[in-house]
């Protein structure tokens, strides 16, 4: 293993398979797992901003993705003395996904869209974020919708078919076609697996995870 710390994120749609693949790295003892910090985005102050971003985009998307942005910012600078930091999505993934699929969805205001912009760029500039290696979890968003109905939550029950094409879309603009401007290497794996099948997914890409990192 490299002397030198490394950076993993865990990209992919809604129900693409992001939370199964985090537990299946958590038997590693050089890696620190994070996953999305859910707990305090479904209980801000008493809110559910998760659920409420869904249920009334027009006013809750733009506090939801500046707390999101916030503790995400807090995970990429948290210290660890493990080897690998591997977190769930990136502010990368916030930005040029999440962000701007409200814009272009007309679910959030310009102006709150370029207070967000501006927060980035502030982040970029003062905080730099090391990025070693993106594995992006291309799923079909028609797999991705019936999880979701599958699994029912209640956070998750207003997602429309729509909007996920609509971040499936911008995944596959920022993790295929536009990879050679990201400041890490992109890993794609198949996210249209049944689980067991995940798993084994899984198990044949950590040699290619391990023998990037220790390069």
């Amino acid at each position: 293993m490299s002397s030198l710390k490394k950076t993993v994120f865990i990209e992919g749609n809604t129900a693409s398979g992001k939370s199964t693949l985090l537990k299946y790295f958590q038997k590693f003892d050089e890696i620190l797992v994070l996953q999305e910090d859910i707990e305090k985005w479904t209980n801000f102050h008493g809110y559910n901003l998760l659920e409420l971003k869904y249920k009334n985009p027009d006013f809750f998307q733009f506090p939801f993705q500046s707390y999101a942005t916030l503790t995400r910012l807090r995970q990429h600078l948290q210290n660890s003395n493990k080897a690998i930091k591997m977190m769930e999505r990136s502010l990368f993934s916030a930005r040029h996904i999440f962000v701007e699929a409200q814009k272009n969805l007309n679910l959030m205001h310009e102006g709150n869209y370029h207070v967000l912009q501006e927060w980035y760029d502030y982040i970029d500039e003062y905080h730099k974020i090391q990025t070693d290696l993106f594995i992006y979890i291309q799923t079909d968003p028609y797999v991705a919708f019936k999880r979701i109905q599958e699994r029912a939550r209640k956070e998750e029950k207003d997602i429309t078919f729509e909007y996920l094409k609509k971040i499936h879309q911008l995944h596959e603009e920022l993790f295929i076609e536009r990879a050679n401007i990201l400041p890490g290497k992109v890993l794609v794996i198949d996210g249209n697996l049944n689980q067991t099948e995940m798993m084994e997914e899984f198990k044949k890409c950590e040699y290619e995870i391990f023998s990037f990192i220790e390069s």
